[in-house]
């Protein structure tokens, strides 16, 4: 009997010199069991910060220690202030209780866990974007912190939606001075964290037509639009051939399209081919190249007479004071523009006389009875020669209109 109570009484003083609860009794340990700590387990440091008893019980006495942080007011109430520490690496809070007629025996201990909140402030979107676009960017999302975005430099592009968030959309600009930078600072913890983003403006692809060397009517020829820079995505292509002929491209259900179109000139003329690329690597304004073209005649069109070349008229004046005749060309208000009258020669009793291009041509005539002619020549058409037959001088006055080839005629 003796043993077993100086046994009793080792066990009794082992457990309370490790500062266990471990007692043999059930309601106590039940008891124990039900002490916790109300407060957070991730902190802002250099910040007071509150924690309490879950459920504090009468009859007992509580104690606070704290790791890597400074007590603010008593330790030994329900509830604690308590501020940590920048230097500090490691943190803690713990709750010991005791009975009120026993303060030196340990009934229960519960320890908290602290950590220090160090945000990680990153940007995710994309590194390169094009010019006069949208882009969407984004921050991590720290609880009840502040987002300061801002676009450095400002001319580079326009934030349009969701500053102060953590997820905001992007105007690019056309801005060809250097690299831009999204620049971004969040208040956590009374601290300003900041993080700068650069990101690659490229710009919507510079077009040219690539067109064939020569172009006549009624031959099909191919239209090629030639990109100085990679072409990723388009909306749409319009072709306008000039002539009255439009066309639409848009990409097949692979996103495939074509740069490339042929067309068939049926008149020759002078026309501007225009390619508009719509979307281009989603470029919100279209990307637009024009390039002038000559559609020439047929090789048998060339040796015709152009029944387009309707009321070119000439007047023809006859004067015996001093005795001359002028020629002078005065309507080619239908002569087609892809025409260009290059030469004009006047048959005067058997010789040809090179007018210089329009220019009045003075001669003097004996009396008598005289063919004068007409032949004109262009960049790509002759007309046949015409002729008349005067009676100088009696005629000693006259205007006559001649028209070189009539209306609906060759």
């Amino acid at each position: 009997m003796k043993n077993s109570f100086i046994f009793f009484l080792y066990f009794i003083s082992v457990v309370i010199g490790s500062k266990s609860y471990a007692i043999n009794d059930t309601n106590s340990l039940k008891k124990n069991n039900d002490l916790e700590i109300l407060g957070p387990a991730k902190v802002c440091i250099i910040t007071p910060i509150t924690y309490s008893i879950v459920k504090p019980k009468s009859g007992f006495i509580y104690k606070w220690e704290v790791i890597g942080g400074i007590i603010q007011g008593s330790d030994n109430t329900n509830e604690l202030v308590v501020v940590f520490l920048s230097k500090e690496t490691l943190y803690a809070v713990k709750i010991t209780s005791y009975k009120k007629t026993n303060p030196n025996l340990i009934i229960a201990s519960k320890t908290l866990s602290i950590t220090k909140i160090q945000p990680t402030i990153s940007i995710l979107g994309k590194d390169e974007a094009i010019s006069s676009t949208y882009e969407n960017y984004k921050c991590s999302y720290i609880d009840g912190d502040d987002y300061l975005w801002s676009i450095y430099p400002a001319e580079a592009g326009s934030i349009v939606e969701g500053n102060t968030t953590n997820s905001i959309k992007i105007l690019w600009h056309n801005y060809t001075s250097g690299i831009p930078y999204i620049k971004l600072k969040v208040r956590k913890c009374n601290t300003l964290h900041y993080v700068n983003y650069p990101v690659k403006l490229l710009f919507p692809p510079e077009i040219t037509i690539e067109i064939p060397d020569s172009i006549k009517v009624n031959q099909k020829y191919i239209f090629t639009i030639i990109l100085n820079s990679r072409l990723n995505t388009i909306k749409q292509i319009d072709w306008d051939f000039g002539d009255g002929t439009t066309l639409s491209v848009i990409p097949d259900i692979n996103g495939n399209f074509a740069l490339s179109t042929d067309h068939t000139y049926t008149v020759s003329d002078l026309y501007d081919v225009t390619a508009v690329i719509y979307g281009a690597n989603r470029c919100l304004y279209p990307t637009t190249a024009i390039q002038n073209i000559t559609v020439l005649p047929s090789e048998e069109q060339l040796t015709s007479p152009k029944t387009d070349l309707v009321d070119l008229k000439y007047k023809i004046n006859f004067d015996n004071n001093p005795i001359k005749y002028e020629v002078t060309l005065i309507d080619f208000s239908t002569l087609s523009k892809a025409h260009t009258i290059e030469k004009e020669e006047f048959y005067i009793d058997g010789e040809w006389v090179d007018n210089k291009l329009l220019k009045n041509y003075t001669t003097y005539l004996i009396p008598g009875k005289h063919k004068i002619g007409i032949r004109i020549s262009g960049n790509d058409f002759s007309l046949p020669e015409k002729f008349i037959a005067i009676d100088f001088p009696n005629f000693p006055k006259a205007t006559f209109t001649y028209q070189v080839n009539p209306k609906n005629k060759n």
